[in-house]
């Protein structure tokens, strides 16, 4: 887990979404190069080099925290399962986590297996079919005859 931010860091990195280093610094009171030291400062300890991906860092943070305390106010009558409800707060669209069934598991597998399997033999069938195809053209040119060499042939 990265070290935590100042307030002043974090506020400086926000800020950087929306205005440049000199706008920053003149709404907080500081100079330009306090500003960069700030951004620099908080991008070293979220351990980025970007202010973007600092500040996508910096957003997943928050959606985690959102997630452990919507996770804290639940009450304790709710059986849920908790990396459910992670998940589903935190913004990872599209993922979700395994089944836990032992038997669910091993169908998955074998369904990935057999896919697998179907697309490695039906490119194997048509690299075959098309190696033959090359193969009968090649026999229909060795059939032609030569072209003339440059030595016989007719000049205007």
């Amino acid at each position: 887990m990265p070290t935590a931010l100042t307030p002043r860091q974090e506020e400086c990195l926000r800020l950087t979404r929306l205005l440049t280093d000199r706008e920053i610094a003149a709404q907080l009171g500081v100079s330009e190069p306090t500003v960069k030291k700030h951004v620099l400062e908080a991008c070293q300890r979220l351990g980025v080099n970007r202010r973007k991906a600092a500040l996508a860092l910096l957003e997943d943070l928050d959606a985690e925290a959102r997630a452990e305390d919507e996770w804290q106010a639940m009450p304790d009558a709710v059986e849920a399962d908790r990396e459910t409800i992670a998940t589903a707060t935190s913004g990872r669209l599209g993922y979700r986590p395994p089944p836990r069934d032992p038997f669910l598991r091993v169908v998955m597998i074998a369904v990935v297996t057999v896919v697998c399997a179907v697309l490695v033999t039906t490119l194997t069938t048509m690299i075959a079919r098309q190696q033959r195809q090359v193969h009968s053209i090649e026999a229909a040119l060795g059939t032609l005859p030569s072209p003339p060499s440059p030595s016989t042939a007719v000049s205007r």
